[in-house]
Parts: C-alpha cells; structure tokens; sequence
C-alpha cells in the first residue's frame, strides 16, 4: 500500500469446487423390498446450501500505482439419486428424490481507493469470474425393470444463486485508469427422468423438476484526480443457462394418475457502472473485426463471454454456446457502438418442458402434463463522464436478451389412453411474483470542453409458451383441458445522468436510443388432424 516512487498490489482468489453427491443403486445388486426410498439431499447446517467463494483485494500507492484485485470461481457440481437395477418391491413404492442447493459469491474489489498515484500512473483492475455447472437428476435409468409397484415418484428440485461483483478505483497521477470486469455464467438443471423400457403400477407416477437459480454480474470502476486523463470502464456480463425438464422415454401402464411436471424461477442480472471522464476515445483496433467480425463493444463483449466458454470447455463443463444464443449486437439505426464507459449484458436462456419420447401412456386416472416458467433479464449502465477535462465520452449500453420455452405437449409419436387430460404451460409464481421482467436501463451524460454523451437500451424477448396435443388421445369418459399463459413486462429505457451534456467549450452532443422487440407467442392448441375421442368436455385457454 505505500511503495515509493513504484508501487503494485495485486490480489488473486481462485477456487476451484468439484462435487458428486451420488445416491445410486448399481446394477450389481438384486432388491427384492416392500418399497424402495434413494434420496441424494442437502446436508442441514446454517445456510442449507454448498458455499463457494473467491475474493480478491488490492490496493496501491506511489508514482507509479498499479493495482489489480483477480477473483475466479469455478463450480462443477452434480446431485444424482438413480435406480440401475431390476427391483420387486411387492406392491410397495418407489421414491427417487435429488435436492441441491448453492451459493456462489465471487469478488474482485480495491482497498480503500484501489491505485492512487501521486506521480504519472494510477491503474486499478479488478476481474471477477465465475462458472457455474450445477446438475440435479433424479432417474430410473433405461430397461430397469420395477415390479408390482404402487407408487412411483421421482423429484428433482435444485436452488442455486450466483454473484459476482468486479469493483477498482484509481485516483491522482497524469493517467488513471480502472476497468472492471465481472462475468458469471451459470448453467443449472433440474431433471427427473424415466428411461426406456416399460413400467407397470397399480397407483400413480409423478416425475417433477423444480428450479430456482439467479445469476447477477456487477461491475463498477472509478477514475478521479487526474490532471490529464481518466478513464473508467466497466462491464457486467451474466449469462443464465436454466432448465426443469420431466422426461417420459417408457411406456407406462397405471391404476391412478400419471404426472410430469417441471417448473422455473429464474433471474438474470448484468449491472454496470463507470464514472470519470469515460470511455477512451476510439482506437483503430475497436473498429478492426476479430475472427468473429465483431468491433467495438461487440468485439469486448464478445471477448468477456468467449473467454468464460473457454474455461467451462476446458475443464468439459457447460459453456453458453449454441445456435440461438448469440449475444444480440450493440448498434442503433445509426450502426454498431464503438466505445462505451459502462456495458451491462444479461442473456437468459431459460426453459421448462415434459419430454416424452415413449409410444403409450395408459392411466387409470388423470394425465397431466404441467410446466410453470416465470425468468428476469435485466441489465443497467450507468455511463457517466463527470469531470472529463477537455474532452469527455459518456456512453452506456444495457442489453437483456430472453429465449425462453414453456412447453407441455402430447407429441404426434404418442398414445394417451386415460381418463382426463389437463396440460397446462403457466407462470410460475414466487411469493408475490407473477410476471416475467425483462428490461434494460442505460444511463449516460458528459462534462467537459468536447462532450459526448451516449445511451444505448435494448430488451429484446422471445418467449414461447404451448399446451399441444400433437398425438393420439382417448379418453374414457372424462375431460382434456389446455391453458397456456404468460406474463411478460419488457421495458428500455436510455436516460441522460442529469442534464446529460455538459459542453464547456466548442461541442456538446447526447444521444439516446431505446429499443424492445417482444415475440411472446401463447398457444393451447389440438393439432391439425389430431385424433381425441371419448372426451366428456374439451376447454383450450391461452392467455397472454
């Protein structure tokens, strides 16, 4: 912290978490019970959850002050409670239960100012990561045999929250400087799986997934003091990778009900904040295209979440690539953006769905097919230049992208004989919570003699939500009913900090662009040429 005329503190917390907790009965035993009870759970202690932490700190002064504060957690987690061999449980019942829970806080922050130079150079960095893989399965596995069973149920419920906040200051000197990075990427499934084969019951099956995850990148820089130059750049990148699934690969022949369910609460946050004299003017490498053709904020962006892919590939965990899960381009009418002081990116990928790959369901009862969805993406930047001497460049950008799925379907490859139908594709509901947010909020305004002020909001929504029958249903005196609904409220919003452009001398500009494109599709539907007989009452909802 006092290092004469050069002085550099650094801090770098890594953890690296590797967790199996398996309840599993290997094919290599015979049962023979009156029931069978393989549970795979939290260990009760203050919290109820796994804790992984990384925090960093650092701080620095001198002439030349170099502070940089280096924060990664890595989490490979995966809660397993499966059933591999053949099993007469002699009319008793069959319980499959995996819970999972996890908290995971990454932190890269200075002490006290971070790098305060009282000579040329102050540069603070803080870089914050974490990856996150967290699996919950709960699983019959395929052509393991269960006799005279009553009861059958599998449960997979999985709660994980993922922060990560990057944090540097830099003060005095000719130059100071203090990015901020954090990232989180969080990928989390809950799935209770029947496999192939064929399961007989004289009472009823239930095979539920229950999620709740959250992941939220924060990051802020701080640059004051100095008489030549300051630039504060921040960015906030958190990806949400979250999935229920309830998988049906076996024909199924039951007394009672038969039930699949899978439901998500999720939250995706990215958060922003830089303020001194800005962003730094534009350099001929932002407008030169990486491998990707990116440039500009798209080219830094793109960086951040490449290099996360490369830690989860690297390590065969989860990364955020796929073919519908690009991160949406930085641009206006007016074309890309080039620098920008604060980034703020929230990606959510979210999705809650039956699968059903058997040819039969035969139930005695009620089949129900029920999924609940209910996922934020919210991102904020806040872009100011406050005090940026002869020239200043404000300039934030927030983006929030949702591609979500809320599917409960009777596919064309399947039979249901039973004797009601409900399927039903809903909002998941948290205590007082009923409506899906996606919103983006950028925020920006400069003070000096050539002042450039920026803000760039975009929330961009595709939301499916479906209750089909796209198979073949026979019923035997009763009732289908398909509800599908959604509640989704997307907003942007691009704001001066203030009065936005403060020009002290010859030139003053403040540009805002704001944008949402919201396709939320809802449909409860009987498919063209679908074949549903011997129904009492048919009722189809969709609302949005």
């Amino acid at each position: 912290s006092e290092g004469g005329p050069a002085s550099i503190g650094a801090g770098v917390a890594l953890t690296l978490s590797t967790l199996e907790n398996v309840a599993s009965v290997p094919d290599t035993v015979a049962i023979t019970a009156g029931g069978l009870e393989v549970r795979a759970l939290v260990a009760p202690d203050a919290d109820n959850a796994s804790t992984v932490s990384a925090t960093a700190s650092s701080g620095a002064s001198g002439k030349v002050s170099v502070a940089g504060s280096v924060a990664i957690a890595i989490v490979d987690h995966e809660t397993r409670a499966d059933l591999r061999t053949d099993v007469d449980l002699r009319g008793g019942d069959l319980v499959l239960e995996a819970v999972s829970a996890l908290k995971a806080e990454v932190r890269a922050l200075p002490v006290g100012a971070g790098s305060q130079a009282t000579g040329s150079v102050g540069v603070g960095l803080s870089f914050a990561l974490a990856v996150i893989d967290d699996r919950t399965t709960a699983e019959l596995a395929d052509d393991v045999v269960v006799s005279r069973l009553r009861d059958a149920t599998l449960t997979a419920t999985a709660t994980a929250a993922t922060e990560v906040e990057a944090k540097m200051g830099a003060a005095g000197g000719d130059v100071t400087v203090t990015p901020a990075i954090a990232i989180a990427l969080s990928t989390v499934t809950a799935t209770a799986r029947l496999g192939t084969g064929a399961l007989s019951l004289t009472g009823d099956l239930s095979a539920t997934a229950d999620l709740n995850a959250s992941a939220k990148a924060s990051a802020g820089a701080e640059a004051s003091g100095a008489a030549t130059a300051a630039v504060g750049v921040a960015l906030g990148l958190a990806i949400g990778n979250h999935e229920a699934l309830a998988i049906l690969a076996r024909t199924v022949s039951a007394g009672g009900d038969v039930t699949l369910g899978a439901r998500v609460v999720s939250a995706t946050t990215g958060e922003a904040s830089a303020s001194a004299a800005g962003s730094p003017e534009e350099e001929p490498s932002d407008s030169t295209p990486d491998a990707q053709n990116r440039t500009g904020v798209d080219k830094k962006v793109g960086g951040a979440r490449d290099h996360a892919d490369g830690v989860a590939g690297d390590r065969g965990m989860a990364t955020s690539a796929g073919a519908d899960k690009g991160t949406p381009a930085a641009e206006t009418s007016g074309g890309s953006v080039s620098v920008a002081a604060a980034v703020g990116i929230a990606l959510s990928f979210v999705r809650a769905a039956t699968i059903v790959t058997a040819p039969s369901i035969v139930a005695s009862g009620a089949v129900t097919f029920a999924t609940a969805l209910n996922a934020d993406a919210i991102s904020t930047a806040d872009g100011s230049a406050t005090d940026g001497g002869s020239a200043a460049i404000g300039a934030g950008v927030a983006i929030s992208l949702a591609r979500h799925e809320n599917l409960a379907v009777v596919p064309a490859s399947l039979t249901v004989t039973a004797h009601d139908l409900v399927l039903s594709a809903t909002v998941a509901v948290d205590g007082a919570d009923d409506t899906a947010e996606v919103s983006a909020t950028a925020s920006s305004g400069a003070a000096g003699g050539v002042s450039v002020a920026g803000s760039v909001a975009l929330a961009l929504v595709d939301q499916q939500t479906l209750a089909a029958i796209r198979g073949t249903v026979v019923l035997t005196g009763g009732d289908a009913s398909l509800t599908a609904a959604s509640r989704v409220k997307a907003t942007a919003r691009a704001l001066p900090d203030g009065v936005g452009v403060q020009a002290s001398g010859s030139v003053g500009i403040g540009v805002s662009f704001a944008l949402v494109l919201l396709d939320d599709t809802v449909t409860a539907l009987v498919d063209d040429e679908v074949s549903v007989t011997g129904a009492r009452d048919l009722r189809l909802s969709a609302s949005a």
